[in-house]
């Protein structure tokens, strides 16, 4: 009967498969989370040879970002989805069970390879989706994506102490490979999900760079949100181990905080843009956020610290599905475009920034910087005039 009720309803049957891509997607980078300083002591690196090492995972995302965007704009994002989601099944394996640093490097640049060819085809597929239907689906989709990572994070740790690193990896990559066995074909297809007729006759897109300045200001709001997200990820166990004096095993409570914030609050977060409308629902959020970190990084205690970021997460939830969402509607930018540069803006700051928080940290302390963090949600308040309300954007 629910097979049947899936199939009658494509609605349901694209946001189901879509959400599901999300939620591994999520379970992808919290699993690696609680793994980086196991990974940093296992190739005794210091903070600035550890920023190096998640450069990588940066270089190899944004080698694919354009690619995976110039087959979305042509072909649509079903069949590359699907791709990358499988190349996504042994790449946190791959980084943990490097022996030494010759093998991790390779892996780790095939990880943000695959990671971030998922990461533009399941926005761009979901921003279809709410397109097609007409219906606000991005922020439940990525309130899939931060169950996933506190799913992720929270079970990774276990994994990690009572089966060690490479179990870890083993787990996160069976995990995908079965849910995306079981959803991944029921995503949008081509057909629909490009924009084109079916017969083929609609002209592909121009795969030039728009001139558009309210696009880039509104895609910089992802990259600020997006580096503020990826500081907590990349650098808040080690901030909570070495400064605030936790255990190991208790260091990866801060993402797991932040991130079930962000859960939680995105699932609501369609009902709340339609009560409240986007702007103003990005206004109060950016300034959540910039308060939650002034609280992490101000605060002289575990406990406190887990606080400010729980509200940083708060802030942060619907900032990324509202920028992309935004960004894709922006006057003037065929559909598929404006989505792809703001995945690409967005995730270079997940990606890239906070290795640089790593040579930082060699000069000042993560409290520090976690303080000046909040200068990224500040930005997205700054700007948030450009984040057009969808009933004036429909064209």
């Amino acid at each position: 009967m629910r097979t049947l009720t899936l199939s009658s309803s494509p609605f349901l049957q694209h946001r189901v498969s879509v959400s599901a891509m999300f939620l591994l997607n999520g379970m992808l980078v919290g699993g690696w989370a609680p793994a980086i300083p196991f990974f940093k002591d296992k190739h005794t690196l210091v903070e600035s040879e550890l920023g190096l090492m998640l450069l990588l995972i940066g270089i190899g995302s944004l080698v694919t970002m354009p690619i995976t965007g110039a087959i979305i704009a042509r072909y649509g994002s079903a069949g590359i989805l699907r791709i990358a989601t499988a190349a996504c099944v042994p790449a946190l394996a791959l980084v943990l069970w490097a022996p030494s640093l010759a093998f991790a490097i390779p892996a780790l640049l095939f990880f943000g390879a695959a990671l971030g060819s998922m990461d533009v085809s399941m926005n761009a597929n979901a921003s279809r989706v709410e397109q097609v239907h007409s219906k606000a689906t991005m922020s439940s989709c990525h309130g899939f994506w931060s169950l996933g990572a506190l799913i992720g994070s929270g079970l990774g740790g276990l994994v990690i102490g009572t089966f060690g690193l490479v179990a870890q990896g083993l787990m996160v990559g069976a995990t995908i490979a079965l849910v995306a066995a079981v959803l991944g074909g029921r995503t949008m297809r081509d057909g629909v999900d490009d924009g084109a007729e079916s017969t083929g006759d609609a002209p592909k897109p121009k795969l030039t760079l728009p001139r558009s300045l309210p696009l880039y200001l509104v895609a910089l709001t992802a990259l600020a949100a997006f580096t503020a997200e990826g500081s907590v990820l990349d650098w808040g166990a080690l901030y909570l181990r070495n400064e605030q004096g936790v255990p190991e095993w208790m260091a990866g409570y801060g993402f797991a905080a932040f991130a079930g914030m962000m859960a939680l609050v995105r699932f609501a977060g369609d009902g709340i843009r339609t009560r409240f409308g986007d702007q103003r629902t990005f206004m109060v959020s950016s300034l959540l956020s910039t308060v939650g970190f002034l609280i992490a990084g101000l605060s002289p205690t575990l406990a406190i610290s887990v606080v400010g970021f729980a509200l940083a997460g708060l802030g942060l939830a619907n900032l990324v599905p509202i920028g992309f969402a935004a960004a894709d509607r922006i006057p003037g930018i065929p559909r598929g475009i404006g989505i792809s540069i703001a995945t690409f803006c967005g995730y270079s700051g997940l990606l890239i920034a906070p290795p640089l928080i790593g040579f930082a940290a060699e000069v000042t302390s993560f409290a520090t910087i976690f303080a000046c963090v909040a200068l990224m949600p500040a930005y997205c308040l700054l700007v948030s005039r450009f984040v057009t309300p969808r009933a004036d954007a429909e064209r």
